[in-house]
């Protein structure tokens, strides 16, 4: 994150983003391994990538299902909550 964040202050909007893409891709295969989704069981049994959408989409609703069932507080920062929860 910290090359995106180099990029946007030299003025490089293309190469920043294509850096915070690479950092949020990575963020999403780190918890879609962590929670073993679905889409990573599969791409693990089938010997290939999967795609980023659908670990999107299943980590949305784990989060979502996490902050429901732990009534978590508004003011409390989700991300922080599911880190400590899975470590």
């Amino acid at each position: 994150m910290t090359e995106a964040e180099e990029y946007l202050k030299k003025g490089d909007a293309v190469q920043a983003s294509e850096k915070a893409y690479k950092v949020a891709e990575e963020v999403v295969k780190a918890l879609s391994e962590k929670l073993n989704l679905q889409e990573y069981q599969q791409a693990v049994k089938k010997g290939r990538r999967y795609t980023l959408g659908s670990a999107v989409s299943s980590l949305s609703q784990q989060l979502l299902d996490f902050a429901l069932t732990s009534r978590l507080h508004l003011t409390r920062n989700p991300i922080t909550a599911v880190y400590q929860k899975i470590t």
